[in-house]
């Protein structure tokens, strides 16, 4: 019994066919095999060459010669080697490499062994004449079980090179699963998309078995030089298309099908990209290629970051011209992997508190935290800009910081109100974890600021930040944020001359994350005294530490003691993508008639943020307008990839918004103005 065939496609291979195929027939396998050479009707004298090796070899007569009657192309001739192969496995053996004298031995073992549908033999990949070594494909000596195994691999290891040279596969599962090739040119595509759905075991060997020629005038380089042809153009096309008939009548339950067809969609794509085309043949290309997002049910179905990105971008308009630039914005992620080295240069407190908190860098590994941090910050900000900066009205001061520089540090989460004849700011400073305050005529110069509470080290307030100050019958009060280990608090002091205020010995927080959907804290306090009720009224925000996920409310009579409201009062909007990920810190104002606005954040992801509005007629139930975008981030400026945290101040015919934005590590106090409205709740 014949155990393997070798099949060889010749065609203009004269230069290299005798190479080939004396390491065919050297081969040191003790079993029975034969070697297969299909005459492709060349135009050179590659099959005198065949000849006269097989007359002067003395393994000459394990050879067969099958003549097509006219050139068929590489794939078609690949068929002819499938339908006549007597060995219980092939392998595809290209006419210009040459394999290893233990080829067959170390892949025909490990077949039996593992009883594998396939074997996959590691590569080098070498340079023709020179045969100098330009790259290989090295795989670790595994086994992969799994229904759909190649699909599997995908987004697992070891994954593999879309070829057949090099794998010896079991003739039975070839033909039971009618894994050919329907084309003459890219004939892989079809024949490896077969293959990997219908594989349940695929095997892989450490020894480099084969050696791959990289020539000149092989078939892929001609087809570049002579620019695009009509058959490269048909041949994409028709392959996009049986690509998705497989996917949509056989393989659609298969795990991670949807990420092998869009990853070779996206290759079809980058090879449209990288030949020469015509106007007509471009011409043909847009009206044939169409649907290719619509067969993937929704974005779940793709677990690559890549295609989710591109997915998600084009799934409404299935244009080429869309996905290049899509494709071309998810490449310019690279820049920020160039970024992670500055995270590594940052004070190690100032990783932590973007990494989430201490502990987790310490068991995670703080470089590989932070490199992941810095990574998916640059994937989030490919959506900064996907909105107008200014809407509704709203108009950014100057294009630049009101308070904040490089000797100030981070400055953030602002509070903002009228003080006398001028306005009052505590803001949140970054370096110190303190709170401080500052002072205003026009709300665009600001005093020098002063300290007015700092944090208590080792408490549950280490640092505090995001805070709201009311005067309520000449008593001045203070919520604002502690936090420490990765956990946030509310807590709550007053004074009598808004400059200090102390701490009792005895600190605690009056509001801690105690409900399930408040998550591990709550910060962000903004407060209202309601004269008519005799209590105060506070929104805050609750969730995660960075950032948080929804806003709630809660009401006091003596501001310590609060009674919750069981549920969040605004949460995201999965329909708006300027909201869709989460919704936090706000600014709240009472109307003339009794009604309510508010002014918060909303994410689009966890880096990319905006100011949006809201109205209400009691302050618990929120009515969202069709588009409620206020501010967003404007390229090549200060803010350019969030803005953070509202303070609005209501004065004769304006609105003012305080609010801070970033640029990469760097925070800052800006303000934007519009004029009154007459609001409709």
């Amino acid at each position: 019994m014949i155990k393997v065939s070798i099949a060889i496609p010749v065609y203009n291979v004269s230069k290299y066919v005798e190479k080939s195929l004396r390491s065919a027939l050297d081969q040191d396998f003790q079993e029975k095999y034969e070697i297969i050479l299909v005459d492709d009707c060349g135009t050179d004298d590659s099959m005198m060459v065949v000849d006269r090796v097989i007359a002067s070899h003395a393994r000459g007569n394990i050879v067969r010669i099958i003549r097509h009657e006219k050139n068929m192309g590489l794939g078609p001739a690949r068929n002819t080697a499938i339908n006549n192969a007597n060995g219980l496995y092939i392998f595809f053996l290209d006419s210009d490499d040459w394999i290893s004298q233990d080829c067959l031995s170390v892949l025909y073992k490990k077949a039996v062994e593992t009883k594998a549908d396939a074997v996959v033999g590691s590569v080098e990949r070498v340079e023709d004449e020179t045969l100098r070594q330009l790259g290989q494909n090295q795989y670790p000596d595994t086994v992969v079980c799994h229904n759909g195994a190649g699909v599997w691999m995908v987004n697992h290891k070891p994954d593999m090179h879309i070829e057949v040279w090099n794998k010896l596969f079991r003739t039975e599962f070839l033909r039971k699963n009618r894994i050919c090739f329907v084309h003459r040119i890219f004939e892989d595509y079809y024949f490896d998309f077969r293959f990997r759905a219908s594989a349940q075991t695929i095997a892989f060997c450490s020894e480099k078995t084969l050696f791959y020629n990289i020539r000149q005038n092989s078939i892929l380089t001609t087809l570049k030089a002579t620019k695009g042809s009509d058959e490269s153009v048909k041949t994409f096309c028709e392959i996009l298309r049986y690509l998705q008939e497989m996917l949509v009548n056989e393989y659609s339950s298969i795990m991670d099908v949807y990420d092998l067809y869009f990853q070779r969609v996206i290759w079809v794509f980058e090879n449209f990209a990288r030949y020469q085309y015509s106007e007509d043949q471009w011409k043909y290309i847009k009206e044939h290629v169409k649907g290719f997002c619509s067969v993937i049910p929704n974005i779940s179905a793709l677990h690559s970051s890549r295609n989710k990105f591109i997915y998600k971008r084009i799934a409404q308009n299935e244009s080429l011209d869309l996905f290049y630039k899509v494709n071309r914005q998810y490449f310019k992620l690279d820049k920020w992997k160039k970024r992670i080295g500055m995270l590594r240069q940052v004070e190690p407190m100032y990783v932590l508190g973007r990494v989430k908190n201490k502990i987790e860098w310490l068991l995670l590994g703080g470089k590989k935290k932070a490199e992941q941090f810095a990574y998916q910050r640059g994937l989030n900000q490919q959506h900064c800009y996907d909105f107008p900066a200014e809407s509704n009205g709203w108009k950014k001061l100057n294009r630049s910081p009101v308070y904040g520089n490089e000797l100030t540090g981070t400055i953030f989460d602002p509070f903002v109100m009228n003080y006398g004849d001028s306005f009052l700011m505590v803001a949140s400073e970054r370096k110190s974890g303190n709170l401080i305050s500052l002072h205003s005529k026009d709300g665009v110069r600001w005093s020098r600021p002063s300290t007015i509470l700092h944090g208590v080290k080792n408490s549950w307030e280490t640092v505090v930040n995001r805070a709201c100050v009311i005067n309520v019958c000449g008593t001045w009060h203070l919520w604002y944020t502690g936090q420490n280990n990765g956990k946030g608090c509310i807590g709550h002091l007053t004074s009598n001359n808004l400059r200090q205020f102390k701490r009792p010995a005895t600190s605690k927080p009056i509001l801690s994350p105690t409900l399930k959907a408040e998550g591990r804290s709550v910060m962000n306090p903004c407060v209202l005294w309601d004269e008519q009720k005799r209590v105060f009224r506070m929104w805050y925000a609750a969730g995660e530490n960075y950032e948080p996920d929804a806003i709630f409310y809660a009401e006091s009579i003596d501001g310590d003691k609060w009674e919750k409201f069981d549920r969040p009062v605004l949460t995201k909007i999965e329909s708006r993508e300027w909201e869709l990920y989460k919704v936090g810190g706000c600014d709240v104002k009472l109307l003339a008639d009794g009604s309510y606005i508010m002014y918060y954040i909303g994410y689009q992801n966890l880096d990319v943020a905006r100011i949006c509005f809201a109205t209400s007629k009691d302050g618990l139930e929120w009515c969202r307008s069709e588009n409620n975008l206020c501010i967003a981030p404007s390229k090549d400026s200060w803010d350019a990839h969030a803005c953070y945290k509202p303070a609005v101040v209501i004065k004769e015919n304006k609105e003012l918004m305080w609010y801070n934005g970033r640029k990469n590590n760097c925070e800052y106090i800006g303000l934007a103005v519009k004029e009154k409205n007459e609001y409709k709740v």
